[in-house]
């Protein structure tokens, strides 16, 4: 069976596909073949086989996303800044404060605040880029094998090997494969910063409270084991 990783932007993906390799002789000899794709590679094209992807909360996914393109990415990626980000990295250095000013009441700040919002990539990407919406992860839940959270994140991964029929023991990874902000960049958001962000992230809040509610449902179909890679 064809198992393909659909990678939602900082939800833990590139440390899960150093998971799934370090375990893909027992993944494989259970009859599962991995697919990892770009990061445009969407629910909708799974045509074959069935579907892996993690959520995390949009307000944590945020404050991670800022994080990440105003390090350019590194250690594991140096992704330069494309031109808007510099602009908005000009602006705006912590995450809290860009939040804030989302509903400035002056207009040229809070039109600063919402361009920014629109030019730092993975801030400006939305869940239905990859999953549509709640009523197609529902209609495609039978192409789903599983579902996890970053907030639960080593429990989910022990529980995807243990499905895929490989031992549950997690590698060692290191800071450039698990991909996580390093000391030293701000996390902390104010309750105004919060609020402007679930306003600003509402529908991506939508899918993923309804991934955390339907989860274990998708999660405890069963997959029979030495099945036909197709």
């Amino acid at each position: 069976m064809q198992v393909h990783m659909v990678h939602i932007g900082k939800t833990g993906g590139v440390g899960l596909e150093h998971i799934l390799l370090s375990k893909k002789d027992e993944i494989k000899a259970n009859g599962f073949s991995l697919h990892f794709h770009p990061h445009k590679f969407s629910l909708a094209d799974v045509t074959h086989g069935k579907a892996v992807f993690f959520v995390r909360h949009p307000v944590a996914r945020f404050v991670s996303g800022f994080n990440s393109r105003l390090r350019m990415g590194r250690p594991a990626r140096d992704i330069p800044w494309s031109e808007g980000e510099k602009i908005a990295f000009r602006m705006f250095q912590e995450p809290n404060v860009l939040a804030e000013t989302l509903d400035s009441s002056d207009d040229w700040h809070r039109a600063a605040a919402e361009f920014s919002m629109l030019a730092i990539q993975h801030v400006k990407n939305r869940f239905r880029q990859w999953v549509r919406n709640t009523d197609f992860i529902q209609k495609s839940s039978n192409t789903i094998l599983y579902i996890g959270t970053q907030e639960t994140y080593e429990d989910d991964c022990r529980a995807l090997l243990r499905k895929l029929g490989a031992s549950d023991q997690l590698p060692d990874l290191n800071a450039a494969e698990r991909h996580a902000t390093p000391p030293g960049f701000s996390t902390h958001l104010s309750d105004r910063a919060v609020a402007n962000l679930t306003k600003w992230y509402e529908k991506d809040i939508e899918i993923y409270e309804w991934c955390r509610t339907h989860r274990d449902e998708i999660n405890r179909q069963p997959v029979g084991p030495n099945r036909t890679t197709s």
